[in-house]
């Protein structure tokens, strides 16, 4: 029928966009975050994968999971399917339970680590890429400060965001030297799992010693009268003893930093 109206991607429903776009014919590379609970409270509240820098699906977890839950881990669990998320470490312990693989993750983190970026941020990071996030509500303790549809938002663009960070530092990395960094996420995840033994023996003695030092520098302190946290005051008591530290850039102040006070022979500098 040559007056048939193809539907654009626009037009489809969203359920026929998933079909089409994930659950069919899952891409070869896709772009996961996590919600959880809260930073303490690690259960999933909802997963977003976004298939492009403009096409994300929000599956919740929680409250009233997604019927598409179960394809969704299923493909997360796909090890021929890479997934890319920003702090695997954590995203990968919020979803400890559902066995996702492990063998074939990138973290945009780490890429952002091994290219020298100071701030390491998703925000940050999606900026310089050319992304801006939305802006949402800060959060002070868990994620259900914002609605179900603040939420869904929120892990999609942040998917997004990945997506885009991704490609972004994808030309300039070191390949061999990310695939060393990568290969101690299962390592590492297993060590969070079972935590690490300590010899609780040496570990009192440690403790022990350390009370005995400080006890002796308080002391010293109190005797001395001053306050070994107050920079100017420890600056005036080396100086009063014929010890002078260097001025800081503004010249206005004397450094008193750990890395000038190491480099100084006296007990008030220990402190």
């Amino acid at each position: 029928n040559n007056n048939e109206v193809v539907p654009t991607e626009e037009e489809k429903p969203t359920e026929q966009l998933l079909y089409d776009m994930l659950l069919s014919s899952p891409p070869k590379l896709l772009a996961v975050d996590v919600e959880s609970v809260s930073l303490e409270i690690l259960e999933p509240v909802g997963i977003g994968i976004a298939v492009s820098p403009t096409d994300a699906f929000y599956f919740p977890v929680l409250l009233e999971p997604s019927p598409f839950l179960p394809d969704i881990i299923n493909i997360l669990r796909d090890a021929s399917i890479t997934k890319v998320f920003h702090n695997a470490l954590f995203d990968l312990q919020v979803l400890a339970e559902y066995n996702i693989d492990q063998s074939n993750i990138i973290d945009t983190l780490i890429m952002a680590h091994l290219a020298g970026a100071r701030d390491a941020r998703l925000l940050t990071l999606a900026l310089s890429a050319g992304r801006l996030l939305p802006s949402l509500p800060a959060l002070k303790q868990w994620i259900f400060e914002l609605t179900e549809e603040q939420i869904a938002e929120k892990c999609c663009s942040d998917a997004q965001a990945t997506w885009v960070v991704y490609h972004h530092l994808l030309p300039g990395m070191d390949m061999d030297y990310l695939t060393s960094e990568l290969q101690l996420l299962p390592i590492l995840l297993a060590m969070s799992a079972k935590g690490i033994k300590i010899n609780q023996e040496l570990r009192q003695e440690l403790q022990s010693n350390l009370e005995v030092e400080i006890s002796m520098y308080d002391e010293l302190a109190e005797a001395l009268g001053f306050n070994p946290g107050s920079p100017k005051q420890v600056a005036y008591m080396l100086a009063a003893d014929g010890i002078f530290l260097p001025p800081t850039k503004s010249r206005k102040s004397l450094k008193t930093n750990a890395d000038t006070l190491a480099k100084v022979s006296h007990p008030l500098a220990a402190m």
